[in-house]
């Protein structure tokens, strides 16, 4: 990879959630930085190939589970640690970038006591959702009470679509610190395919099963299509707290042998499912709490194996989609309107493939990683310039 010009900092509290892949991916793909991942405790080790990551953490592995519990809390509390700013001093990090407005208040101090910049990427419930008082994540709290000192101190703030600029915008942070940045995905690793040859058309949704995923207006949609198509199938992945309420109300449905629910899937074989499905389905709303979608990574790998994208136009979902040219947008919760785009791509194939092929080009020219992270590693040279 040849030299390194930069030595950055990636802060998470916990690292890393699998549902998290565009964080690990996005830090791989860093080629021109020197990358240390600094996080308060390691989990999932077994989700994500760690062993060529160097690591500074807080909290030891060997440790009893009672003094993980006790650092942990102190930390929490006290959004500080003298060992971890004295591993980044030692470490001669340049620039910390934290994930999540929640997590830069823990990296707050490592980077002022350092007298380092610091980003922090807002990548959706952590403004939407956020901040709001609560005793419970105790993070959330924090966060609550501190955001006003990340507006002050914070160097820059990236937001991941349009949207989340806005409600950046909307809650006081500094408009001249906010920029849009969208992290991508590994395009050249996902497949394109054409030309589908499905004996029934097979509709995709893939996420968990919350308010916030929107799948029972889907379903709702689906069963209004099955009055006057028969030929056609849905394929829901994922889990979540509402799946059994989905689960039994498709049960009282004329398409309810058409539905299948997949449960939760490997990354792997959720792209096979994709290059499998005619027409993709990303029906998030906003939630009662005011969570939405910052953008919708799932989405974005739904376009690039060639598959329209059908959508609500919620939260950050638009930045994704071109209405008309590479899917559809709807207003939110609307079932009518959903069901009619279905119907649209369901009797027509050469707009599916025609949408297809503009949406894999817009992900190639838009949100390809590697492009992506180029564009990264110059927002960080150019902050240490300041």
């Amino acid at each position: 990879m040849g030299s390194f010009n930069l030595n950055i900092g990636i802060y998470r509290n916990t690292f890393l959630p699998p549902s998290e892949t565009f964080i690990y991916d996005q830090l791989i793909n860093l080629e021109n930085s020197k990358v240390k991942v600094i996080t308060r405790e390691l989990k999932y080790e077994n989700y994500f190939d760690f062993r060529n990551l160097d690591i500074i953490t807080l909290i030891e592995k060997e440790e009893s589970p009672l003094i993980k519990k006790f650092k942990k809390l102190m930390f929490t509390l006290s959004t500080s640690s003298k060992k971890m700013e004295k591993s980044v001093k030692e470490n001669d990090i340049e620039l910390i970038h934290a994930h999540f407005g929640v997590d830069s208040i823990y990296a707050l101090k490592l980077a002022k006591n350092n007298n380092i910049p610091l980003i922090t990427t807002f990548h959706g419930y952590d403004i939407t959702r956020l901040p709001k008082f609560t005793f419970f994540p105790i993070s959330y709290m924090i966060y609550y009470f501190y955001i006003n000192q990340l507006k002050l101190k914070g160097d820059l703030f990236i937001a991941v679509s349009n949207h989340i600029k806005t409600r950046l915008e909307n809650a006081g942070f500094p408009k001249e610190k906010i920029l849009i940045h969208h992290i991508g995905i590994n395009v050249n690793e996902i497949p394109f395919k054409e030309e589908r040859h499905n004996k029934e058309i097979t509709f995709l949704a893939v996420g968990r099963l919350t308010e916030k995923k929107g799948t029972i207006y889907l379903i709702r949609a689906f069963e209004k299509l099955y009055y006057t198509q028969k030929n056609i199938k849905l394929i829901i992945i994922g889990d979540g707290p509402l799946k059994e309420d989905l689960v039994n109300f498709t049960d009282n449905l004329k398409s309810k042998a058409k539905i299948e629910f997949r449960g939760l899937l490997k990354h792997s074989d959720v792209i096979k499912e994709m290059l499998n499905a005619d027409i993709f389905c990303f029906p998030s709303v906003t939630a009662t709490d005011g969570d939405q979608e910052g953008l919708g990574m799932v989405q974005l790998e739904a376009a690039a194996t060639g598959m329209p994208v059908i959508a609500f136009d919620s939260g950050g979902i638009k930045d994704g989609i071109i209405d008309g040219v590479t899917g559809f947008l709807i207003d939110e919760k609307d079932v009518n309107t959903f069901s009619e785009k279905m119907n649209i791509l369901t009797t027509n194939k050469k707009l599916r493939e025609e949408m297809g092929r503009k949406g894999r080009n817009n992900i190639e020219e838009n949100f390809d990683i590697k492009k992506q992270t180029r564009i990264l590693e110059k927002i960080y040279e150019e902050n240490l310039k300041k």
